[in-house]
């Protein structure tokens, strides 16, 4: 059954970041920092888009039966999951980055 258009609103998103950072004083002038930052810390799965008709990520809202049938063959089923399948609907995952820099 598809949807009235703006009839429901996406799931909500959240993300934690955590950045660390540590500065070493090499005498007057100079300095070391070392750093370290992680993005999606808790590494959620957070929703991007939705399919119009069906409001899921995941879910076209498209009849794959075999006409007069409804009967859906699994090579179908398998083929037309694995179609639809988009890795952009979803935020990614858990990033690290870590680095030094020298200030003179």
């Amino acid at each position: 059954q598809a949807l009235d258009t703006n009839s429901r609103s996406m799931p909500h998103t959240s993300s934690a970041n955590l950045r660390l950072t540590k500065n070493i004083r090499l005498g007057q002038k100079q300095n070391i920092r070392l750093f370290g930052s992680v993005n999606n810390l808790f590494d959620k799965r957070n929703v991007n888009w939705v399919y119009p008709k069906t409001g899921k990520p995941d879910d076209t809202g498209e009849d794959i039966s075999e006409p007069n049938s409804n009967y859906t063959f699994d090579e179908v089923r398998h083929n037309y999951t694995q179609y639809i399948k988009d890795p952009s609907a979803y935020s990614s995952g858990r990033t690290y980055s870590f680095g030094i820099s020298y200030n003179w």
